[in-house]
């Protein structure tokens, strides 16, 4: 698939809400590196550190699983995620703040050569994760 689907967004947005009441969502997007086939949900949060990353994959998990969406494969999400492609979607949140998402397409992206990126929009004010 060359871009993101409207299904795929759609899927990862509510899937975000939910994850968000776990781990507060700092920024999320989907992207596709120029040189991989494959789209990933990157997320990024304060409260996923090297000590609980399994749990938030398994949350990640559990999320995916109550949902039961077949346009949201847990398997594409993201919970490591470059600091550099951090900074970028918050700049990008922060000069374009629409409550639909960005869109880029092609050229760099924190650096790196995308084919495209989705940014959600900000999910609001954090709520204390339920994990410590």
């Amino acid at each position: 698939m060359d871009y993101v689907s409207r299904e795929w967004i759609d899927a990862g947005a509510q899937f975000l809400k939910e994850f968000d009441q776990r781990y507060p969502v700092k920024v999320a997007f989907w992207l596709k590196e120029a040189d991989d086939p494959f789209w990933y949900l990157f997320i990024a949060s304060d409260h996923i550190k090297d000590t609980n990353l399994t749990d938030a994959y398994r949350e990640v998990l559990n999320v995916a699983k109550v949902m039961q969406d077949p346009n949201l494969d847990p398997f594409r999400v993201k919970l490591q995620v470059k600091p550099e492609w951090i900074r970028a979607a918050m700049n990008i949140q922060a000069r374009f703040p629409v409550k639909t998402g960005t869109r880029i397409q092609g050229g760099t992206f924190g650096g790196y050569g995308v084919d495209d990126v989705y940014i959600y929009p900000a999910l609001g004010a954090a709520v204390p994760p339920s994990h410590p």
